[in-house]
């Protein structure tokens, strides 16, 4: 298999695969005159095992996420990430940028919801109707 196709079967991009040859994994055989790198699917194997145990890159589907977070606790997602590290615990940052991605562990999650329950003050909306 080449690397493309193991890329493909990991779920990961090629310049990750490249990058994490030789740390995570033993460097691949290169074969042919273009000298490409060939996988057998027993290092296939070993090395989705690898990925789980050492990396960050599988996901791990027992965090929760903020959006959800936020829809327990009954308020906003900024509400939350305001507080993320001062007087929440942190959590862990899966993806970059301006849209990025948090994950908590279920007992995080938990103390999160409990603490803007008990410290988060919410705004009564009131009617705007006649009063009679």
């Amino acid at each position: 298999m080449t690397s493309t196709s193991t890329a493909r079967m990991l779920s990961i991009g090629t310049t990750t695969l490249r990058r994490i040859e030789g740390t995570l994994f033993e460097p691949a055989p290169r074969q042919g005159s273009r000298k490409m790198r060939v996988f057998t699917p027993e290092q296939v194997d070993v090395l989705r095992i690898a990925l789980r145990e050492q990396s960050r890159l599988d996901h791990k589907p027992e965090l929760v996420g903020l959006e959800e977070l936020a829809h327990r606790a009954a308020c906003s997602m900024q509400t939350i990430r305001r507080r993320l590290g001062t007087e929440l615990p942190a959590g862990r940052k899966l993806s970059q940028g301006p849209r990025a991605k948090w994950g908590f562990t279920p007992r995080e999650a938990s103390k999160i919801v409990a603490w803007v329950k008990r410290h988060v003050r919410r705004r009564r909306r009131w009617a705007t109707g006649p009063r009679d």
